[in-house]
């Protein structure tokens, strides 16, 4: 459906976590980026799969958006439901991650954020 590869938005997250000493920003800020990133990865393979469950055959951007599509997901079977939880964890810290200055834990989700975009990914790929 796509012609760009949105799991390199999840690779480019553990690029910026990698390189975080080195950037010159803040680790807070590669943090925030990486949340960011691998959220969308996330979120827009997850539309794909809703979109070919759908049998749609709509561009990408044509698709259910944010919450519409986490509440489609939660009513697409056993996958969907995976797939919905884990995105509306992922949309939760994104959202804390680009709109709150004092998040508090933000760094120390990160890594298992960045799985449960992993985990989404898989569950598109594969089913």
């Amino acid at each position: 459906m796509s012609d760009f590869d949105w799991e390199e938005y999840l690779t480019l997250a553990h690029g910026l976590l990698a390189l975080q000493q080195s950037v010159g920003v803040s680790i807070d800020a590669v943090h925030r980026n990486a949340i960011s990133r691998a959220y969308y990865a996330a979120h827009n393979l997850a539309r794909e799969w809703y979109g070919k469950q759908q049998s749609h055959s709509k561009p990408l951007h044509k698709l259910p958006g944010h919450d519409v599509l986490i509440h489609e997901l939660s009513q697409s079977g056993r996958v969907g439901v995976r797939m919905s939880d884990y995105l509306n964890d992922l949309k939760s810290w994104r959202n804390t991650a680009d709109y709150v200055a004092g998040a508090p834990r933000l760094t120390q989700q990160t890594y298992s954020l960045l799985k449960k975009a992993r985990t989404v990914i898989e569950l598109a790929k594969y089913n």
